[in-house]
């Protein structure tokens, strides 16, 4: 089991470094230092969902995070002018993700307004 979990967690911090290197590529005017607080973006969402007690279990998870990929794919346009538009698009990826395969029926807006880092 802890075997499983270590691997899921491995394939898990790929994911996060190919949709930062993803959003790099995309997003080539903006410095990539701040393009590598993307994965900090999305996992903070999960942390406080958990703990407002809104999700037992996180849903961060290499499927949810290839989901969140072909958003992105989508919504992140080249000309994107600043990070905070950058962070807008991408937490509307994830948004739309929880409403998809999530399993509640709706989640609250208010902790996707992350703080500045």
């Amino acid at each position: 089991m802890l075997l499983t979990c270590c691997r899921l967690w491995q394939v898990q911090c790929e994911l996060m470094s190919g949709l930062t290197e993803f959003l790099r590529r995309r997003c080539r005017h903006l410095h990539h230092a701040e393009l590598s607080i993307a994965a900090v973006w999305l996992s903070y969402v999960d942390r406080q969902l958990i703990g407002r007690r809104w999700q037992l279990l996180p849903f961060l998870s290499p499927s949810s995070l290839v989901f969140v990929y072909m958003l992105a794919r989508q919504a992140v346009r080249t000309d994107v002018a600043n990070v905070d538009d950058l962070r807008t698009a991408l937490l509307a990826c994830l948004y739309v993700t929880y409403a998809y395969i999530g399993s509640e029926i709706s989640y609250p807006l208010k902790v996707r307004k992350c703080p500045h880092y």
